[in-house]
């Protein structure tokens, strides 16, 4: 391989998938070329390589839009990084112009392009070029498999903010994956009185508790409501995010809520839902969606940077680029062993 080319995890088409060499990005102008040290495997991914993402996807595409580098090279115009430089990335490119943008809602841009998602390429290779304006520094004391959970958890504190979470509420988080178990994490950050994670697998529910959880619900043997009243002395929860995306979740939710509650949708839904409207106009609720993690990445990095979130926690695997399939077939046949898998794109990537 020359010294022009590099290593990349190529998704050709639907559930073909391959490591080979392509060439290192060019940086343009106001770009970043960054090398590559750790990258986080998320569902996104999978969803990616099975074909759910079609309607958006050219391929062939490289995955991969959690992680973590260094800076390489800089394009003309750069004045903000440097060779060296610590860096994570946003997975928004948006357009900058529109009146989505200008509000400051770049995350939904309807021009905009995503790393590794669609319209431009992923960090699942030694090397990435990004925009300078969607790159943030971290700190040299946190460990780049840390810093590459830094998007995840810039997600989870998107939407912990959204529902105002301060030290008076009594917090139901759904659903253990890594945004939900991240969500446990900041939710306890902002203050919660109390914390309660409900999952149907005990091995997630004993790592929500590391990351703050007060109390856990296992849906496989503990009786719902009943643990609820608990958790909360009575009063069942003024502030719950969804983080599972079950429908039945969704759907059932109501009977746990507080009056005049505030509850955030994170889960990506695989159908729609029922639910009873009136639920929500007579209990005073309210209800946001939450995607992405717009204007929040400095203070979730710094979160992660004092360690108030011990996102550490919730790594279970380390690969390779050539094992990139491996932890995508994992999630995909639910090991119940996997929670968060990442990915060295060299061997010395966690330096």
């Amino acid at each position: 391989m020359s010294t022009n080319e590099m290593l990349a995890v190529m998704v050709d088409k639907e559930r073909v998938i391959q490591v080979r060499s392509t060439g290192i990005p060019a940086c343009g102008p106001q770009e970043v070329l960054v090398r590559v040290r750790c990258i986080g495997v998320c569902a996104t991914d999978l969803h990616l390589y099975q074909g759910l993402q079609n309607h958006r996807v050219t391929f062939p595409i490289i995955p991969g839009h959690e992680w973590s580098g260094e800076v390489a090279a800089v394009g003309e115009g750069v004045t903000a990084f440097s060779p060296g430089q610590r860096v994570v990335g946003e997975v928004t490119i948006p357009c900058g112009k529109c009146a989505t943008c200008r509000k400051g809602n770049y995350n939904i841009c309807p021009q905009r392009a995503e790393n590794g998602v669609f319209g431009r390429n992923g960090a699942a290779a030694e090397y990435i070029v990004v925009p300078d304006y969607t790159l943030h520094t971290f700190s040299s004391d946190l460990p780049f498999e840390e810093a590459c959970l830094i998007e995840p958890t810039a997600v989870a504190y998107r939407s912990v903010e959204k529902v105002r979470v301060s030290p008076s509420d009594h917090v139901l988080v759904i659903g253990a994956g890594p945004i939900g178990l991240l969500a446990v994490g900041t939710a306890k950050a902002f203050g919660a009185s109390s914390v309660t994670l409900v999952d149907f697998r005990q091995n997630r529910l004993d790592v929500g508790k590391k990351l703050g959880a007060d109390h856990t619900i296992n849906l496989s043997s503990d009786n719902y409501l009943e643990k609820a009243l608990e958790a909360t002395e009575g009063t069942l929860f003024n502030v719950i995010l969804e983080a599972s995306g079950s429908h039945s979740a969704f759907e059932s939710l109501f009977d746990l809520t507080a009056p005049g509650a505030r509850i955030c949708l994170i889960g990506i839904f695989d159908r729609k839902s029922e639910i009873d409207a009136n639920a929500i106009v007579r209990k005073d609720l309210e209800i946001y969606g939450s995607v992405s993690s717009p204007n929040v990445w400095k203070q979730a990095i710094k979160m992660v940077e004092q360690r108030k979130i011990p996102v550490r926690d919730i790594i279970t695997h380390e690969y390779g680029l050539h094992d990139f399939e491996t932890s995508l077939l994992q999630m995909e046949n639910r090991d119940p062993h996997i929670i968060k898998a990442i990915v060295r794109p060299t061997p010395d990537g966690g330096v």
